[in-house]
């Protein structure tokens, strides 16, 4: 099962910002800006 975030940062500059992780991390980082601030889909 593959865990979907969106950045909220890259979201934020309309620049989409989705992505897809194949295990959950402790600290997830975005992997285009390497934003923090990211939000878990269900």
């Amino acid at each position: 099962m593959r865990e979907r975030y969106v950045c909220l940062d890259c979201k934020k500059r309309k620049r989409g910002g989705y992505f897809s992780l194949r295990e959950a991390a402790d600290e997830v980082k975005c992997p285009y800006c390497g934003s923090t601030r990211v939000k878990k889909l269900s």
